[in-house]
């Protein structure tokens, strides 16, 4: 049942998908890069920065406190069996754990590059499903794009090499602290 589910989910998608991909003349081809000055032409090309924050914005109050809620971690104390604690039971619960601020920073820049994300989807999107025109992008959106997908990209690894010193350091220390005690 489960493979059957598979192959009907990559039909659809691939069925989804084969309007959008075609193959383009050389002349078509050709990416327009509009600068700052030349947005007083064609206003329509802040849709994507707009939608890229709206989608941003949804994600940051709705979907990520609701796939939050009624979330639960299992121990495993022996073979078999677990010890199961619930953190959170609703969206304010969830919305109390992303509160802290090491963990608010993790959001943010989950946020920057869904954000990211999602004006340049819209920009490829609308150019090709909506206005039918040739890949034009707004240089602002390209370099704000480049900005929020830059800094997790960047900082990431930085944060998660910190995060596991700091938590091996801190298990070395309670234990120095344990065996001061004990002596």
């Amino acid at each position: 049942m489960g493979y059957m589910r598979t192959l009907l989910s990559i039909a659809l998608v691939c069925a989804l998908f084969i309007p959008v991909v075609h193959a383009q003349d050389i002349a078509d081809s050709e990416v327009e890069i509009v600068r700052s000055s030349g947005l007083g032409s064609d206003p329509l090309l802040l849709i994507p920065i707009v939608m890229g924050l709206i989608v941003s914005l949804l994600l940051w109050r709705f979907l990520l406190p609701t796939s939050l809620s009624n979330l639960q971690v299992a121990f495993e104390i022996d073979d078999d069996f677990y010890e199961v604690h619930r953190l959170t039971k609703n969206r304010s619960d969830a919305l109390k754990i992303i509160r802290p601020r090491t963990v608010f920073f993790g959001v943010i820049l989950y946020l920057m590059a869904m954000a990211g994300i999602m004006i340049l989807l819209s920009d490829i999107l609308d150019d090709s499903l909506i206005w039918n025109r040739g890949p034009t992008y707004y240089q602002p959106a390209l370099a704000l794009t480049a900005f929020l997908l830059a800094i997790p990209i960047l900082l990431s690894p930085f944060i998660s090499l910190y995060a596991q010193i700091s938590r091996k350091s801190a298990s070395d220390s309670i234990v120095t602290f344990r065996e001061f005690i004990l002596n």
